[in-house]
């Protein structure tokens, strides 16, 4: 009896699989390709996120509008209803020095109305209230305008590195990324047949070598269901479906979404792109022993990979040849994943560039509100500064002038000791510690009469007998040396009390000089 049932029990292994040999049989596969999907995932976003300057370019424009000449500001009515002032005048049109103009009219045209809203060159606005000067007005629109020009140069290369999709090339990013992940064009956020893999209809049909490498979750469908029952290839973790029959590709997918617990990855680099590919090229399974070569990533029993128990598993012998023309690297969904991690950090590149730029304009119209201010306040054109000098300067006192004697007279009655007062040149009429200390007649008369004593002294000699120390040949005549370097005493004096003023009143306006003379 029990040779009987040892009989029937052989027969059995021959038609019933053991079913529990291959469960997790791909764990470490699985577990490779939660990672490669959570980097396929990721959303692109530069860093940093640069603040786009067309807003202060804008407000640089209101500003260098507002300063213009009044026969400019003029030529843009915006009174006329409908925003007539906006088309471009037809006679305007057929004047060589104005139709090149037109290209420019409604940009020009719109500042103008947009820094009348703003009430920029009136009370309304502390910040840039009017500038009351016309000199002073004329000044800072030169200055305003070149920085003006600057910022919208800037602005240009800021255009640049943002793209037209003002994100510095993130959509194209996240468009390889759904290429990596869900195959086709990019546009795919979910596995689909024939984009993602084969037909979806059966695993050979879907999974097999002609198919594969298409996208990562079509590969991993393949890896973790197969074709004769619900063995739990991938682990525990996954709940399988039988792939046949054209099961709902969404529940195969979401299985697997639901198993994975690989970290979010915030942003996208070359370094963790290459080291989970890493993990994935130790896990292929290469062989070139034959010409039939394979290179295989999952389970596999005698070498080849059919969808059934013990030979689970991806074949992407089609993108590898010995001779290196192809590679593992050519896998459609790794290119995809390379590429889209390169165009990552060409996007920080670009947003890090883009915003030095963002926050140099930004310097710009700091500095334009500077100009302005002095301006409005009138410190800013030469005009101003000359007439600020001029009226800082001494009178010239004459000589033997009653107010010299005056001021001599009162500093000697400020000492009251003999000792000080005959150290400061004054006569002392009192006792050691009575006044009055006077001043000298000799010393009143000196500010006045000395210049002209000395002058008479060297005066009418001729060029020979004007000598040194007392007198000192100047043209065509003999003139008394102190007199000459008293008098170049005093214009270093005035040239140093210019340049001081000029300090304090243009320091405003010196950056804006290194700005104006910059090669734009």
């Amino acid at each position: 009896m029990w040779q009987l049932f040892a009989c029937l029990a052989t027969i059995a292994n021959l038609f019933v699989r053991p079913c529990d040999s291959a469960v997790g049989e791909n764990a470490q596969q699985h577990a490779i390709m939660c990672n490669l999907a959570a980097l396929a995932a990721t959303s692109p976003k530069p860093q940093p996120t640069p603040v786009d300057p067309a807003g202060t370019v804008a407000e640089l424009e209101q500003i260098n509008f507002t300063t213009s000449y009044t026969n400019w500001t003029a030529l843009f009515d915006l009174s006329k209803p409908n925003k007539g002032g906006k088309t471009f005048p037809e006679n305007f049109k057929t004047n060589p020095l104005t139709k090149g103009w037109q290209t420019s009219w409604e940009h020009w045209y719109d500042t103008a109305a947009q820094a009348k809203a703003a009430d920029i060159g009136t009370s309304k606005n502390t910040e840039y209230p009017p500038i009351t000067d016309t000199n002073e007005k004329q000044a800072a629109h030169n200055h305003i305008r070149a920085l003006t020009t600057r910022a919208k140069q800037r602005q240009k290369r800021y255009d640049g590195y943002a793209g037209t999709q003002k994100d510095f090339g993130a959509t194209a990013v996240a468009k390889l990324l759904r290429k990596a992940l869900y195959g086709g064009d990019g546009t795919a956020e979910e596995v689909k047949a024939g984009i993602s893999f084969g037909t979806g209809a059966d695993w050979d049909n879907s999974c097999s070598k002609p198919h594969a490498g298409k996208s990562i979750a079509g590969d991993f469908v393949c890896l973790c269901h197969n074709d004769e029952g619900t063995e739990k290839t991938c682990g525990d973790g996954v709940t399988s479906v039988q792939f046949t029959g054209s099961p709902p590709l969404s529940t195969l997918w979401g299985n697997i979404r639901e198993s994975c617990h690989a970290a979010p990855v915030s942003d996208l680099s070359q370094q963790a792109v290459m080291a989970v590919l890493s993990e994935f090229r130790t896990a292929l399974k290469i062989d070139t022993s034959s010409s039939t070569h394979k290179v295989l990533f999952g389970t596999d029993s005698a070498g080849s990979c059919d969808g059934s128990s013990t030979k689970v598993c991806i074949d992407y012998a089609q993108n590898y040849k010995p001779d290196g023309a192809k590679s593992w690297e050519t896998i459609p969904w790794v290119q995809n994943l390379l590429e889209a991690a390169k165009q990552t950090e060409d996007m920080h590149t670009k947003a890090r560039s883009a915003d030095a730029i963002a926050t140099e304009i930004g310097d710009i119209l700091a500095e334009a509100k500077e100009i302005y201010a002095a301006a409005v306040n009138g410190q800013l054109s030469i005009k101003t500064i000359t007439a600020t000098i001029a009226s800082n300067q001494p009178a010239t006192a004459t000589k033997n002038s009653g107010d010299v004697n005056q001021k001599a007279k009162e500093a000697c009655k400020q000492h009251k000791a003999k000792k000080d007062c005959e150290e400061k040149g004054c006569k002392w009429n009192g006792t050691e510690t009575d006044e009055p200390c006077e001043a000298k007649p000799a010393e009143q008369a000196n500010q006045g009469a000395e210049g002209a004593a000395a002058t008479e002294k060297c005066k009418g000699k001729s060029q020979t007998d004007c000598k040194s120390p007392d007198c000192k040949w100047e043209g065509e005549t003999c003139k008394d040396s102190s007199f000459i370097l008293n008098k170049q005493f005093a214009l270093s004096v005035v040239s140093a009390a210019f340049a001081a003023l000029l300090f304090l009143k243009c320091s405003t306006t010196l950056r804006v000089f290194d700005h104006f003379y910059e090669t734009l």
